[in-house]
């Protein structure tokens, strides 16, 4: 049985592929059609990259489910329905499936002749799933963690009307224990305070999570702060929509006038960052991990289970991600890598094949590396059609890791392309972690970032426990540590101001030559750690393609490019790098 788990509607649209039970692609739509996030981008590439993967035909396809319930919410199906001229709004029709047929087939379709199909409506025997979103959250994470038993905590802006979920997750049963509906979203807490420090909305969440550790504790802006999301002691948190979308909104649509009248002016976008605006970043994100840590230990108070899983778009905050796992009720913790919306579009698959009857957990999630790869004559034709100075390396590993000593920056591309947020070692650009400079040359040279933003390293799963504090595995970069302190000064390239780190352990068996890479690069510097970031510049997905390494390689300044086993390299004075 052949199944797709999609998310159409909103950010990081994606699709997952199963074949009887088994991943076989999992895509993000933004990589494919280079828009940032691809708001509201069905994810027709990704649907057509995961059939080219597969070997199958779109009529092949049994299943089809959505990370939606549009059941239980046909308000935008009424909308699309009454967009088509000439169409009339049946009141007893079934609107999911008016909706298959606005939304879903005339897509499919279109996607269908272009790849060469001949039958126009290939969703004709197809069955159509409308799955709850905070289901499918959960769904991504327990059904691939590894875990006999989990406590599954989702937290984003809001599925539905649902802010905040818990689940129990036995065997191959997922069951709800608590949700929080909207107002209460932490999502929305954090995404108005992301707005309110001059980011963007759903996508600079991460930039206050690494503005926060240059803030000091302020004792006033924590108080304040707690009129907008309030730790409550029966319900553990609520959040006062007055400040959200209740109100005069003058300065943003994420925030009302009421906010501003309680901290003051927010920051304008690109302005310098002040004080005041460390210290509000700070507070956000501690009271941010204080109530999401009250979470956690009210819901494994509940269930019993030790083992936590973390997801939704706030389970993208890496250093709450630390602190959770940390806490003494959890033994440990698993993140799917892509916690936000496209993640759900596995939940949705897992929990489609658990309606076929097909076990739900018969893949564990050791991985990330389920996107496109390409061939060696397939790189070097796209070489060849540039024009470009290349040469085939012997031992492309040692050459890697020798310019990474001399303190090139380096893009690295390699094997199938990772999904989620971040970069783990198929696209990626990396540096020397132990040079002083290199967090400034890579963020001004390279990535054209605000200088506060720190970089995470890679290093060896041996390597974990030398250099952090009770560290867990961290295969995709999710979880923040602290450095321990006799190297903390040694790697100013990863380390951040508070200490702290956001690894990546990178595992022999499921990455060999990147994990050879480093290992080969602590042979050269007794270190085995690497400055590892995405492989794309402020603004733009992480690249896809040979072509799109090509244009960001030499649109930026780094100084060479692995791609499969050639390599490139600039002409530079390295005096000036």
């Amino acid at each position: 049985m052949n199944i797709f788990g999609i998310f159409m509607e909103g950010p990081n649209t994606g699709a997952c592929l199963l074949c009887d039970g088994e991943l076989v692609a999992i895509a993000e739509e933004e990589r494919f059609v280079r828009v940032k996030r691809a708001p509201d981008r069905f994810p027709a590439r990704s649907i057509a990259y995961c059939l080219k993967e597969a070997g199958l035909k779109l009529s092949q396809v049994d299943t089809v489910a959505t990370a939606w319930d549009h059941h239980k919410y046909p308000g935008r199906m009424n909308d699309f329905m009454k967009s088509i001229p000439g169409r009339e709004l049946d009141e007893h029709a079934d609107l999911a499936e008016g909706l298959v047929h606005i939304r879903l087939a005339p897509d499919l379709a279109e996607l269908a002749i272009r790849i060469g199909m001949k039958k126009i409506d290939p969703l004709a025997d197809c069955k159509i799933l409308f799955l709850p979103h905070h289901l499918c959250h959960a769904a991504s994470v327990h059904y691939l963690c590894g875990f006999e038993q989990s406590s599954i905590l989702t937290m984003d802006g809001s599925g539905e009307e649902i802010a905040t979920s818990t689940w129990r997750g036995d065997g191959d049963d997922i069951s709800l224990i608590e949700q929080r509906t909207l107002p209460d979203s932490l999502g929305w807490f954090y995404a108005a305070m992301t707005e309110y420090l001059g980011f963007a909305a759903y996508s600079g969440e991460g930039k206050v999570m690494g503005l926060a550790p240059y803030g000091e504790p302020d004792a006033a802006v924590a108080d304040k702060l707690r009129q907008f999301c309030i730790p409550d002691t029966e319900k553990i948190y609520r959040v006062d929509p007055t400040f959200v979308f209740y109100g005069t909104r003058t300065y943003s649509r994420r925030f009302t006038d009421k906010l501003v009248d309680l901290l003051g002016p927010p920051r304008v976008a690109e302005s310098e960052l002040s004080d005041r605006h460390t210290s509000v970043a700070f507070e956000t994100q501690k009271l941010l991990e204080e109530i999401s840590s009250a979470l956690v230990r009210d819901l494994i108070s509940k269930t019993g289970y030790r083992s936590l899983c973390v997801t939704g778009g706030v389970a993208m905050n890496c250093k709450m991600n630390g602190v959770l796992s940390n806490l003494e009720d959890v033994d440990r913790v698993f993140i799917n890598p892509a916690s936000h919306d496209s993640g759900t579009a596995i939940g949705a698959a897992l929990v489609a094949a658990k309606r076929n009857d097909i076990p739900p957990r018969k893949n564990i999630l050791t991985h990330a590396y389920w996107g496109p790869q390409f061939s060696e004559h397939e790189i070097e034709e796209v070489l060849a059609h540039c024009h470009l100075p290349y040469r085939r390396s012997a031992n492309v590993v040692d050459e890697a890791a020798s310019m990474l000593v001399e303190g090139k920056i380096i893009g690295w591309f390699h094997g199938r392309a990772e999904f989620g947020a971040r970069a783990l070692g198929a696209r990626s650009i990396l540096a020397n972690p132990l040079l002083q400079d290199v967090k400034d040359r890579v963020n001004a040279r390279v990535k054209y970032r605000e200088p506060f933003r720190p970089f995470a390293p890679s290093l060896i799963e041996e390597a974990r426990d030398r250099y952090m504090v009770n560290a867990k595995d961290s295969p995709f970069m999710l979880l923040a540590y602290e450095f321990k302190e006799e190297f903390k000064q040694l790697f100013p390239g990863v380390v951040h101001v508070d200490g702290s780190v956001r690894p990546q352990t990178v595992s022999r068996d499921t990455n060999p030559t990147y994990w050879e890479l480093i290992d080969t690069f602590g042979q050269k510097t007794g270190h085995p750690v690497v400055l590892n970031t995405s492989f794309n510049v402020r603004g733009e997905p992480i690249v896809n393609t040979p072509l799109e390494a090509i244009r960001c390689f030499y649109s930026t300044g780094m100084d060479a490019m692995v791609i499969g086993p050639y390599i490139l390299e600039k002409q530079a004075d390295v005096a000036n790098r």
